[in-house]
């Protein structure tokens, strides 16, 4: 008796509210009442025209939903003269397997384009030059590379947990905060947009995404909070201004003390260190870090970018891990070299980021004492 009392207690309880709702969207379709979803412009995943070629089948890249973008398995590197392709793990160099090799250093280096090599073989790359010479010293080594173009240490991060943790490797490199970290933003910066991205890759966006465009009732929600938004107008000045301000000082972008937003500001990139150094010590590997250099004179532009470095040295020297100061590095060897011998282009191609071959073999060099100062204080 009181289990059947219940039991039509509850049916009232979930029929009477099913009962008007269903009541309440034959009326709203009856009546003809629409209000479908407004598309904003999309949102800039990396830029417009990259954006555009991740959606084709021929480009390096692909979309990627944990990164946004990332090398497309079996996409041609452009400027090799060897039909170089991303293997079929998505990386560059030679496909290793997933199982750590016995007695071997295995490596992992996340970066950015300078990382991945733009402009240069993929033997010249630091990737495949520190593995030459910890195995000329003596330490037998595989260094997969993992580097990316155009990535910030936040998609780093998220590019270690989907991909390159599977490797298990012993140390992983991190050569952010370069250039990519600091530039200006168009719409989000890189934190949003990975949270944006992680969100509609999961099946609770998608049923929601269907309800709100199938159902009628979705329909008047959204319209009730529109009008409490103060309505189209005011909504469309609250997406629109903000981009038009930040477009209105994105020249003075290389400041310290500037007001807009960028893609990683230095406090989220201290942030993305601390994330990928928790994630690589909870799978018993150890991070190591390189401060990346840069073509003279740019930093004078663009001082912002020595708060990058600096931020870089802090955090290695306060959690101490093994770093390779490639930014000293290079400024040292520009005492007998000329920049053109350390980075690519000339004149007015001059490349203010990318090492040339040399410059990659410093960077390896350096890691490499890093990383056997590192290993023999392990051991």
């Amino acid at each position: 008796m009181i289990r059947a009392t219940l039991t039509k207690k509850l049916g009232l309880a979930l029929g009477v509210p099913l009962a008007l709702a269903v009541a309440a969207e034959l009326g709203l379709r009856l009546a003809g009442f629409e209000y479908p979803p407004v598309q904003y412009a999309q949102l800039i995943l990396w830029n417009p025209a990259q954006d555009a070629a991740l959606a084709g089948a021929d480009d390096l890249h692909a979309r990627d939903a944990r990164t946004l973008w990332a090398p497309r398995p079996g996409g041609k590197v452009y400027w090799s003269q060897s039909n170089e392709r991303v293997n079929v793990e998505g990386y560059r160099g030679p496909l290793r397997p997933a199982e750590h090799p016995a007695g071997a250093l295995r490596v992992v280096t996340l970066g950015d384009s300078s990382t991945f090599g733009l402009g240069v073989e993929y033997a010249d790359t630091y990737s495949a030059q520190l593995e030459s010479e910890l195995e000329a010293r003596g330490r037998a080594a595989e260094v997969l590379d993992f580097g990316v173009i155009g990535f910030t240490v936040l998609q780093g991060v998220e590019r270690y947990r989907e991909r390159a943790r599977h490797f298990h490797a012993d140390v992983v490199v991190a050569a952010f905060g370069a250039v990519n970290e600091h530039w200006p933003v168009e719409d989000s910066n890189d934190a949003d947009k990975l949270a944006w991205q992680h969100a509609q890759s999961t099946g609770w966006y998608r049923f929601w995404k269907h309800v709100r465009k199938q159902l009628r009732i979705a329909h008047y929600v959204a319209y009730l909070q529109l009008k409490a938004d103060g309505g189209m107008r005011a909504r469309h000045e609250r997406y629109v201004r903000p981009k038009e301000a930040q477009a209105e000082i994105a020249d003075r972008a290389g400041e310290v003390d500037w007001e807009g937003r960028r893609r990683v500001d230095v406090a989220e990139y201290l942030e993305g260190l601390d994330a990928l150094r928790r994630a690589v010590e909870a799978d018993g590997a150890r991070l190591a870090l390189v401060a990346m250099p840069r073509r003279p004179g740019v930093e004078h532009e663009r001082p912002i970018l020595l708060e990058y470095t600096r931020a870089t040295r802090d955090y290695a020297a306060e959690h101490g891990l093994a770093l390779c100061d490639a930014h000293r590095a290079f400024r040292a060897a520009e005492e007998t070299l000329a920049p053109d011998e350390l980075f690519l282009g000339s004149g007015e191609e001059a490349d203010h980021w990318h090492p040339t071959p040399y410059g990659h073999r410093l960077i390896a060099s350096c890691l490499a004492d890093a990383l056997l100062a590192q290993d023999g204080a392990a051991r």
